[in-house]
């Protein structure tokens, strides 16, 4: 990325959209005078010696590392708290007398996940929690339950509002809001206003109408000790803009002075829509400060919903914007970021939050729910960072097309009993329906998944920004969930046998890809990869081994625009080919035949172009590479390398042919 010539200081970014300054362990960084030239900063802290307090680069620039920064050579494992202390004592022989034997205590050490997941409380709607963020003079948040017979005020000192013939909690379908109280016939709304700075202040606040009354209505009425005016009231009629009544709107009252006259300034916006209305009056004279709020409603509002009524003696119009829609739209990457900001719960971001999926509104819910959502719409990791207290979410997108972070040769018991294969139902779901929260929903299936295996069904709300989401998500749960083939749920190595893995497993996290290799031939492949959900590890005095939990890697590689195979090998390109609508064997072929006959009965002939060989199809359960193709019409004659899944069998006429990996399209 480019960076602006400054005498600033130089800091590293935390995530690759630069959000916040680096966390975490850094192994080094370079800076270069414009692209490709020369380096001007190259620190590489795995060169320097454990505990090193300062060091000269290979640029000949001189570091310090300042506290609470180390160079250390350790890995930590957990960063945790102590949940439970369990002694055991006495333990041991006592025949020796009152001292002797031992005293031992077990501890459980557990990450922030475990208090954030215990008897937490529901976060407030994102408008409660935003407002005092904008340091207000009084705000009434209104959203007390339906026995209230006051609206009290979070902002110490000041007093409760008083509300006159109101239905508390009466209407919920503001998204950043809980329940709102509707108003009555003649309803009065009354509330005093502390000390604040006479010249400059705006009031805002929140109501709902369907449609503009006849006749004029008192909407907002404000005592100041201003001059010439004290009193300033603000009426709804048929003759203001169509806009003021479309649903939800934010009504806010502005006072500034310039000189010798005032200005007044009055505007609606519409939540969720960005066109706003207002208008403006200027006066010889001075606005004051705001000493009141003293309303009576007009009869014809009745019914209306009104709330969150906030006064700042500061013109500044940031605190309501999107919080109003509980910041609907917002990716679960910034969400899980700035939940975790608000809670003082330190986060990773993996990659750019940008990329992530867009999430619905944000209704009141734990941290942990909410952040669950997150992960859940968006298809990513969500975890404990190994090296603070901390959290760490992991992008959906950071999971495709990955290159091993770990190779393991099964040759040199760089793997550890058990590591076998399992055909089983377990994460199979060919039936999926995902629901959007207060929306519609979408349904996708697999019909051979469900002829061949009956059906397994999910059906889930998941909270989307749109409904346009769900048909895509629910076609990606059923491709990973009817993804053929053998599963591997374990994945260990013994470092008292193979400790030459120990620092690859080290590196590894929830989300990588483990490769081993050199499997026996009883598997059905010569190498396996897996996608490593997790881990548990054993450390003792005289063991150390990890065992990781896994599911299948393959269902997570994609189509990617313009790939082509590593140079140098004739491995077959990742998958990006689109799959036949519908081939078959023309004639039966030997368990040994390196030509096949294939016909195809839907769409378009196979490709003969040479720059796209070779790639592998699937013939009766066997795994054949393909290197040329002759014949532009049906049938083609495929030239093949049988047996690359190491089954080898004649196949009789009529068997499907397919490609092996097909291009899957990623969300």
């Amino acid at each position: 990325m480019g960076i602006a010539a400054s005498t600033a200081p130089l800091a590293l970014p935390g995530a690759t959209d630069g959000v916040e300054p680096a966390a975490g362990r850094i192994y080094r960084a370079e800076v270069r005078d414009g692209v490709d030239g020369p380096v001007v900063a190259g620190p590489d802290f795995t060169l320097q010696a454990d505990g090193d307090t300062q060091f000269t680069d290979a640029a000949g620039r001189m570091w310090h590392i300042n506290t609470p920064a180390q160079v250390t050579n350790w890995h930590p494992r957990i960063v945790g708290a102590v949940d439970e202390w369990a002694p055991t004592w006495p333990y041991g022989d006592l025949s020796h007398g009152p001292y002797q034997g031992e005293s031992r205590c077990s501890l459980t050490v557990s990450g922030v996940l475990r208090r954030l997941g215990q008897g937490a409380k529901e976060l407030q709607s994102t408008l409660r929690r935003h407002i005092p963020t904008g340091n207000p003079i009084a705000y009434w948040p209104l959203e007390e339950g339906q026995d209230a017979t006051s609206a009290a005020s979070p902002i110490p000192g000041v007093g409760d509002m008083t509300l006159g013939g109101v239905r508390f909690a009466a209407v919920d379908d503001l998204p950043g809001s809980s329940a709102l109280p509707t108003i009555g016939e003649a309803t009065i709304m009354a509330a005093g206003i502390g000390a604040m700075t006479a010249g400059e202040w705006y009031l805002e606040m929140i109501y709902k109408l369907t449609q503009l009354p006849t006749a004029e209505n008192s909407l907002l009425e404000v005592v100041s000790n201003g001059r010439p005016y004290k009193r300033f009231r603000i009426t709804l009629h048929n003759f203001i803009p169509r806009g003021t009544a479309d649903g939800w709107t934010r009504l806010r009252l502005t006072a500034t002075t310039d000189g010798v006259h005032a200005k007044l300034a009055v505007g609606w916006y519409p939540i969720g829509n960005p066109t706003a209305y207002g208008t403006t009056h200027t006066y010889t004279g001075a606005p004051g400060a705001l000493t009141a709020i003293d309303t009576r409603f007009g009869n014809d509002l009745s019914g209306m919903p009104i709330g969150h009524i906030g006064v700042f003696d500061t013109v500044s119009y940031y605190v309501y914007n999107d919080a109003d829609t509980g910041f609907a739209g917002e990716s679960a990457g910034a969400r899980v970021r700035r939940l975790c900001q608000e809670e003082g719960v330190a986060v990773r971001v993996t990659g750019a939050c940008s990329a992530t999926a867009a999430m619905g509104p944000q209704r009141p819910a734990t941290l942990l729910d909410l952040l669950s959502e997150c992960a859940a719409v968006d298809g990513g990791y969500l975890g404990e960072q190994p090296d603070q207290v901390g959290l760490e979410y992991r992008p959906r997108a950071t999971l495709y097309n990955q290159s091993p972070a770990l190779d393991l040769d099964a040759g040199k018991s760089e793997i550890a009993d058990p590591f076998a294969p399992v055909l089983d139902d377990q994460r199979l779901r060919n039936d999926v329906t995902m629901t959007r929260a207060g929306g519609s929903f979408a349904r996708a299936t697999d019909a051979a998944s469900i002829e061949q295996c009956g059906t397994y069904d999910e059906q889930t709300t998941i909270n989307t920004a749109t409904d346009a989401q769900l048909p895509q998500l629910a076609a990606w749960r059923v491709h990973l969930g009817t993804w053929p083939g053998m599963r591997y749920a374990t994945l260990a190595s013994d470092f008292a046998v193979a400790p030459h893995v120990i620092g690859a497993w080290l590196t590894v996290k929830p989300g990588d890809v483990a490769r081993v290799v050199n499997l026996p031939h009883q598997h059905p492949a010569g190498a396996v990869q897996v996608l490593i959900d997790g881990w548990s590890e054993t450390l003792s005095p005289t063991r150390w081994s990890m065992s990781a939990n896994c599911r299948p890697a393959d269902p997570w590689t994609v189509a990617t625009v313009a790939s082509s195979s590593p140079e140098g090998t004739d491995a077959p390109d990742a998958p990006v080919r689109a799959d036949t609508s519908g081939s078959r064997l023309a004639h039966a072929v030997t368990a040994h035949a390196t030509s096949l006959q294939v016909e195809t009965t839907h769409g378009p002939a196979w490709t003969t172009a040479s720059s796209e060989m070779p790639f592998d199809i699937t013939v009766g359960g066997e795994i054949v590479r393909v290197t040329a193709i002759d014949g532009d019409i049906s049938p083609q004659t495929f030239t093949v390398t049988r047996a690359v899944n190491q089954v080898i069998k004649p196949h009789q006429a009529g068997v499907p042919v397919a490609l092996a990996q097909p291009a899957i399209v990623a969300l």
